[in-house]
């Protein structure tokens, strides 16, 4: 079976490559200084000379040399290494910059991959721009996306916020010069740490304008130095974000796929490259060949288990049938799910949601609930709703605290799966306070162990809304945490993660997975962040009155099934690697 799905593939990539996985790999790199100096090391461009051919075209940022021949002089070296078949081609602007120290900008690209493109310089009359954004517009020869145009930018430090802000009205002009709203804004935009706060990205015309979307979000890091900043960034807007498959954008960490020591990758620059794939309408609308995720649909399914803040669930929440009939979708998707955030004096709400998520369904659902909890009288309960037919409820256990660290003690159950081998395993829930999140993260490792004692076992997960991030926890703390700094614990959904319906850029939510056996259980692609505003086609208004939060997950699956996934995955590398090969 597995051989015939190959051969299928590959059929049909040779015989009808419009439907195959072609794409355009498109990057931006500030080399560092790239003038004579730099040229004159041959084990430097030799490594530079690689990165650029890993794309279609690539934006080469910080070219400092008076002469203006070193990037010429690279591009004969780029191309005497490349196959006889692939040559590159540049564009380059001008020399840009108020002081002497100017630097160009460049654009190389494959010649078989896109049509000779038209150029355009920023005429930049008020002065806004050390280095005035350089752009080209892009015509794909092979793949089915519309045409569009990239806008390169090399932000000064000291003056990021001025220029990240005029970058609106580069974008727009632009537009209209390309007729074509189809584009993309990347470079070295210095947009993190010392050089731009959290709360003024946030509050940046590209971050607030709903047109744009940030393929590279401010917890990356973008630099080969001990620095934990994302410098670099990607900005997208129009209908071509519709043809970029999340799963390939990133981050170039070229000094792993050429195994460079520090000092090596340093001396190529002190950035990586950041990146994207555009593709046709078939590999970003219909199928995505390279999120090596395995559909399950053609075995018995694995326990997909969730974790759901639904923010202040109560009485009123509860009369509003739409978002009830969202939440009952919701948590038909879960085998098991914890449901955190109700807040109901009455207790009887959550016990009416459980018989309408079983109304009209052969699917039954049962439930555990903990007390209320918390110091104040805004008290709140967890409740784990569960399918009878697929676990079994073996035992619950409630966290005493008696240090009154939490304000909401976590709340435990232990399940048995009924359908599939994997061992018993329990759940750890937990709503931390925001303002002492830290402190109530570093106590969760003594709630595992406790749970751990009283069930009997190592398999367990903690999971919920931690508050694990922006202004709760930031990037030092996090890393400084007991659950991070223990290497029996696995962090299923990280910092990358935006777990917010609204317009923060938060990973609140997590999924962290304990010692034993159970992450062999566990394939990492099954654990994300289920956007339920795309899944039902909701508005932000309509998804913001279900919740502030976004449900994270996780698959358990056996061992069965992990076989049958990884021969699906093996197809869909194939796929990949003849994707690279075109």
């Amino acid at each position: 079976m597995l051989v015939n799905a190959i051969l299928t593939v590959i059929a049909l990539q040779l015989l009808c490559p419009q439907y195959g996985v072609l794409s355009l790999r498109i990057g931006a790199f500030n080399v560092q200084v790239f003038g004579q100096t730099k040229f004159g090391k041959q084990h430097v461009v030799s490594t530079l000379s690689q990165i650029v051919r890993r794309y279609d075209i690539i934006l080469v940022q910080e070219i400092r040399d008076s002469s203006e021949s070193v990037i010429y002089s690279f591009l004969d070296i780029v191309n005497s290494e490349c196959p006889p078949h692939v040559k590159y081609n540049l564009v380059v602007s001008e020399r840009l910059g108020r002081s002497a120290s100017k630097e160009q900008y460049a654009f190389l690209y494959r010649l078989d991959k896109i049509e000779e493109p038209e150029v355009y310089q920023y005429e930049d009359a008020l002065d806004h721009f050390e280095r005035e954004p350089y752009g080209i517009f892009v015509q794909p020869k092979e793949i089915g996306c519309p045409p569009f145009f990239i806008l390169g930018i090399h932000v000064k430090p000291s003056e990021v916020v001025q220029e990240m802000n005029q970058l609106d009205e580069v974008f727009l002009q632009a537009a209209q010069t390309f007729k074509t709203e189809n584009g993309i804004i990347l470079g070295d935009f210095n947009a993190g740490c010392s050089y731009l706060s959290y709360s003024e990205y946030m509050s940046l015309d590209l971050m607030t304008d709903t047109r744009y979307s940030w393929l590279i979000d401010i917890h990356e890091d973008t630099t080969t130095t001990d620095s934990d900043c994302a410098y670099d960034r990607i900005v997208v807007s129009g209908e071509i974000r519709n043809y970029i498959p999340n799963q390939n954008i990133g981050v170039f960490r070229f000094d792993v796929e050429y195994a460079l020591s520090l000092e090596e990758s340093q001396e190529v620059s002190d950035h990586f490259p950041v990146e994207f794939e555009v593709g046709g309408t078939y590999i970003s609308k219909q199928w995505d060949p390279v999120s090596l995720e395995c559909d399950l649909e053609a075995t018995a399914p694995g326990l997909r288990v969730g974790a759901f803040n639904v923010r202040i669930f109560g009485v009123t929440k509860f009369s509003e049938a739409d978002v009830v009939e969202i939440l009952r979708l919701i948590t038909h998707r879960y085998d098991v799910l914890l449901i955190q955030e109700i807040r109901d004096s009455s207790e009887e709400v959550i016990y009416s949601f459980l018989d309408v998520v079983n109304s009209d369904s052969e699917v039954k659902y049962r439930m555990a609930v903990s007390d209320r909890l918390g110091r104040s009288t805004s008290k709140e309960q967890y409740a784990f709703l569960y399918r009878d037919d697929k676990v079994e409820l073996l035992s619950l256990y409630q966290e005493e605290d008696i240090e009154d660290v939490f304000e909401r003690e976590p709340f435990c159950a232990f399940f048995r799966s009924r359908e599939i081998n994997v061992p018993d395993f329990f759940l750890v829930g937990i709503h931390t306070k925001p303002s002492e999140a830290v402190e109530e993260i570093n106590h969760l490792d003594d709630v595992f162990k406790r749970a751990s004692s009283e069930f009997q076992t190592d398999n367990g997960i903690i999971l919920g809304d931690f508050n694990a991030d922006c202004s709760y926890v930031s990037p030092g703390e996090h890393s400084s945490l007991d659950l991070v700094k223990d290497v029996s614990f696995t962090w299923l959904i990280d910092r990358k993660a935006d777990t917010t319906t609204t317009d923060t850029l938060c990973s609140y939510d997590r999924i962290v997975v304990g010692g034993g056996d159970l992450m062999k259980y566990i394939p990492k692609w099954s654990a994300k962040v289920f956007r339920f505003d795309i899944e039902y086609a909701l508005s932000k208004e309509e998804t913001q009155k279900v919740s502030d939060h976004y449900p994270v997950e996780f698959q358990l699956l056996s061992n069965e099934q992990l076989r049958f996934c990884k021969d699906q995955i093996q197809v869909l590398q194939m796929q990949q690697q003849r994707r690279d090969e075109l």
